[in-house]
């Protein structure tokens, strides 16, 4: 993905298509995640995003298997990219 986007921006994208619990981006842009209130709503997404051109870039989209991220692994997670980001100031 472009290293300009931001979480906000992918919510903003995957809002269109249903309620969106989660956005998960990577520190380096290359990966995010993207959680929605229901199935329904996911798949809605997935069949409209898949390849969509999306800030010069195309989404290739998948499916994540259910409960990957509980609330504490997210939290985890969390806390260790905002050490990185410390860190590497």
């Amino acid at each position: 993905m472009n290293h300009r986007i931001k979480e906000k921006d992918l919510r903003e994208l995957f809002e269109f298509y249903g309620v969106v619990c989660k956005v998960l981006l990577a520190p380096n842009k290359a990966i995010a995640i993207v959680e929605f209130l229901n199935a329904d709503f996911c798949k809605n997404a997935f069949e409209k995003l898949q390849y969509h051109k999306f800030k010069n870039n195309f989404l290739y989209l998948e499916y994540a298997p259910v409960g990957m991220m509980t609330e504490q692994q997210v939290e985890i997670k969390e806390h260790e990219i905002k050490e990185e980001l410390e860190n590497e100031e």
